[in-house]
């Protein structure tokens, strides 16, 4: 059918005037081109795209830059690179709503600054994902902000934990501090408490059926007559 469609076509755009095995000659050369246009277009997609042995992506990892924590506005179609220029992106694309501030911004000076009216210098001497330590002097009763958002699970060394416009805070008293924040999620906790209880019961009934198991091997060996 594809064969006489072809010749149909071939003998039409002539006007009818190309005999049969000329049409059949002129598809064959036509069909010919379009294959080997075809194929090198479809081989250059392959190779580009072909992800070798050992290979995870198809194109070279983003190069890790040294430097402390930072978050940056981002974009959410390169959230792979931000990880290795340690920085977080704002701009990122989550199917589920999670709760973020307004008040978070890309790009500062510091991630951790006085809130204004705040009579303090705030300087980073540590930075985990679960821990922040901070040196603080307060001339007066300040507000210290952190450039993340609040949540209930962290805990301060010094003063109080608080939410400033859904950033995380700490209201600190006058003087000079080392401010200790830590992240302790009391669900996850509990997940890993079940997890980990779990597994302990698992084991124990694996090994007392496996006891049994080898128990019941040794009592057939010894039954068996001599």
């Amino acid at each position: 059918m594809i064969e006489d469609g072809l010749l149909s076509f071939c003998r039409g755009l002539a006007g009818g005037r190309l005999s049969a095995p000329a049409a059949a000659l002129f598809a064959a050369m036509a069909a010919l081109l379009v294959g080997n246009v075809g194929y090198k277009a479809a081989r250059d997609v392959v190779v580009e795209n072909e992800i070798g042995a050992g290979q995870v992506y198809n194109n070279d990892p983003a190069l890790a830059y040294a430097q402390g924590f930072k978050q940056a506005r981002g974009n959410r179609w390169d959230a792979h690179v931000w990880t290795y220029a340690n920085l977080g992106s704002i701009q990122c694309f989550e199917e589920n709503p999670l709760p973020e501030s307004p008040a978070l911004r890309g790009d500062l000076p510091a991630e951790e600054y006085p809130a204004p009216g705040s009579d303090a210098s705030v300087s980073r001497v540590r930075w985990t994902p679960n821990m922040l330590v901070l040196e603080i002097d307060a001339r007066s009763p300040a507000r210290v902000l952190v450039n993340q958002n609040h949540d209930p699970g962290w805990r301060a060394s010094v003063g109080q934990v608080v939410t400033h416009d859904g950033l995380l805070a700490v209201d600190v008293p006058t003087g000079k501090h080392r401010l200790v924040l830590r992240y302790r999620d009391k669900w996850t906790m509990i997940g890993l408490v079940i997890s980990v209880g779990t597994l302990i019961a698992l084991g124990y009934l694996a090994s007392r059926a496996l006891l049994a198991h080898l128990r019941a091997q040794v009592a057939r060996f010894r039954a068996l007559p001599r």
